[in-house]
């Protein structure tokens, strides 16, 4: 098969459809992470990593299941003309989805729980907790030379 441009340039856009696909899990499992954490009062640890990865498992494989096989045919056909380009395409997609959901359910709860912080404090939007003090001050002393 002769090299063109078009040889090259579709397996790096496969490669930027998995980065999106692979980013997104592993925000939809920080998301997960962070709710167990904040609303159910789960600490940082083993058992929340495993439960938010565990919960976040059939949605996961579901988008990698779903992109791979619309990307079956591609394969089979592969030598079909007009489909011989996107075949390199079609094998780096689905290498990647099988990579990154073995990173994002394996590697990943690993690594946010050697590396997660604890969810930061609910924030307080109350009159006084809802303007920064540096605001306040601010306002206070533009008052001042108003001669409020």
């Amino acid at each position: 098969m002769k090299r063109t441009r078009t040889t090259l340039v579709l397996p790096l856009a496969g490669l930027l459809v998995v980065f999106g696909v692979a980013v997104s899990s592993a925000l939809l499992l920080i998301g997960r992470y962070q709710h167990l954490e904040r609303f159910e009062g789960k600490p940082l640890g083993p058992e929340l990593v495993l439960r938010g990865a565990r919960e976040l498992l059939p949605p996961i494989l579901m988008v990698a299941c779903a992109a791979g096989l619309a990307l079956v045919p591609t394969l089979i056909l592969g030598e079909a003309p007009g489909i011989e380009t996107l075949r390199p395409m079609a094998i780096t997609v689905l290498g990647g989805l099988l990579s990154s959901a073995v990173v994002d359910l394996c590697l990943f709860p690993a690594l946010f729980l050697r590396l997660g912080v604890s969810a930061a404090p609910e924030l307080d939007l109350s009159e006084e907790g809802a303007r920064p003090r540096a605001f306040a001050d601010l306002q206070g002393a533009r008052g001042m030379a108003h001669g409020d």
